[in-house]
């Protein structure tokens, strides 16, 4: 569904701007969900672990650089700000990267049916960029939603596809590994146990919900 001026104002009232510097570690494996975050500026790294180090240094991936051309040749780099995917891909703990316009927290949203309570992170998230975001907590979204059928409707809508773009790019990211020899066979099995598989039509159109802070929130 789409949302209406009046819905946009529901959400953009409740809502809070903020920024984290590059390195730091946003959610942390085992942290409960207690908010929906949709990031506008920078990107962050989908870990299993958090090693406080956003692209990996494993020294077991050492003897790679003699096939650095090969590599170069298997990656699908879709835009210039993931000109450095080689380097995250050489960390056997990276997942995936979220982007500008799409919501962190949106799988464990999905997977709790918009009501997530006492559900926690499988994976970590670092700030591989100076980041800025807009953020929702989980008592005050919740009651939104609960409010407003509208807005319910659209972000099942936008954390659905969102979810599944996510799990179709972790498995991507994950077939690359395997070629490079980056993990275990056993480990290909189930490359992302954090994602949801969630179906969606193709006809299915992403939805951008652009958000404004409220301004008495901005400096919080």
């Amino acid at each position: 569904g789409k949302l209406n001026r009046v819905d946009f104002k529901k959400l953009s009232d409740i809502s809070i701007k903020r920024s984290e510097k590059k390195g730091t570690l946003f959610k942390a494996k085992g942290d409960e969900v207690t908010s929906l975050c949709c990031l506008v500026k920078g990107r962050m790294s989908v870990v299993r672990e958090s090693s406080q180090n956003g692209n990996g240094d494993n020294s077991q991936l050492k003897r790679l650089k003699s096939f650095h051309d090969g590599i170069k040749s298997l990656l699908d780099i879709e835009n210039t700000q993931d000109s450095d995917l080689e380097e995250f891909l050489r960390n056997p703990d990276f997942v995936n990267l979220c982007h500008e316009n799409q919501f962190i927290e949106a799988p464990q949203w999905i997977a709790a049916d918009l009501r997530p309570d006492g559900d926690r992170f499988t994976v970590s998230f670092l700030c591989v960029d100076d980041c800025e975001y807009i953020k929702w907590t989980k008592e005050s979204l919740i009651e939104c939603i609960r409010q407003n059928p509208n807005i319910s409707n659209a972000l099942t809508g936008v954390l659905g596809y969102q979810t599944a773009r996510a799990l179709l790019k972790s498995r991507e990211y994950t077939k690359i590994q395997a070629e490079l020899s980056l993990r275990p066979p056993t480990e290909i099995v189930s490359p992302n146990v954090n994602q949801q598989i969630v179906e969606t039509e193709e006809k299915h159109e992403q939805i951008h919900v652009r958000v404004l802070p409220h301004e008495d929130d901005a400096n919080e």
